[in-house]
């Protein structure tokens, strides 16, 4: 898995949107 940026596990919607943005742009 690609981390370029810190996601807070907190499981918030846009923690989520933040993943997704971040597997679609790697």
């Amino acid at each position: 898995m690609f981390k370029h940026i810190l996601i807070p596990t907190d499981g918030s919607p846009l923690a989520q949107i933040a993943i997704d943005q971040g597997f679609a742009l790697a």
